[in-house]
């Protein structure tokens, strides 16, 4: 289980942190809204704490949270003032809410729920993704389909396997950038078109096959699978 705490009251992620500390695999503290979103991106979060204070932050955090399948769950930390300004994301059904003062046991059952709930279990567990005959071995880095492997770069891998884990979603160029090249910010977008259309023809994704990645005008791109 990997948690992200993120508060802007420097003593009070330090609670948070100690108590978690026994119970928790891993722990991963941030000072910043975008790192965090940044690593829920790539999929090394499953839960995150947060207390924040901004309602656009709120609104960040909700679009992260939508774009994310399966959901990972937020338990958020608010003044009780405060509580009706966040109504947009309270009512998320991944979000549960503690109201300040903190208690350790509230928050480590507040946790625990939100665990059962969402079967919130670390990715890293996970090595082999099936999506009809598509199987992504993501220990060796390879994809095949039909039992065969299909050669590709490490990139377009991660980039396949990121359409295929958001099925049905929309996914914007700047999301897939963050995703498969955060380390890469002046990533063109021609470029993304490019490695894209790279995916598109060495897996077949085409109506035939029960797939389609398609793009979405002024937006990016979303893999749809097409009933017989």
């Amino acid at each position: 289980m990997r948690i992200a705490i993120l508060d802007n009251d420097a003593a009070q992620g330090e609670q948070i942190n100690s108590w978690l500390s026994a119970s928790a695999t891993e722990l991963h503290r941030f000072d910043s809204l975008d790192t965090m979103l940044q690593r829920l991106r790539k999929g090394e979060v499953d839960l995150m704490v947060v207390h924040w204070r901004s309602a656009f932050d709120i609104k960040r955090l909700k679009e992260a949270i939508d774009q994310r399948a399966p959901a990972v769950p937020l338990l958020l930390i608010t003044e009780r003032s405060a509580v009706d300004a966040q109504t947009l994301l309270l009512s998320h059904p991944a979000v549960d809410y503690l109201i300040k003062p903190l208690r350790r046991m509230d928050l480590i059952t507040r946790i625990d729920v939100l665990k059962k709930r969402f079967h919130a279990t670390s990715p890293l567990t996970e090595e082999r993704y099936v999506f009809g005959h598509y199987v992504f071995d993501t220990r060796a880095g390879q994809l095949s389909l039909n039992g065969e492997a299909i050669r590709m770069t490490e990139k377009e891998f991660r980039l396949a396997l990121l359409f295929f884990r958001h099925m049905g979603k929309p996914l914007s160029r700047a999301f897939i950038l963050e995703s498969v090249w955060p380390e890469n910010a002046e990533f063109s977008s021609r470029s993304i078109d490019t490695h894209v259309s790279r995916v598109r023809t060495k897996l077949g994704l085409q109506p035939a096959r029960g797939f389609r990645l398609a793009p979405v005008y002024s937006y990016g791109y979303r893999l749809e699978q097409i009933k017989a």
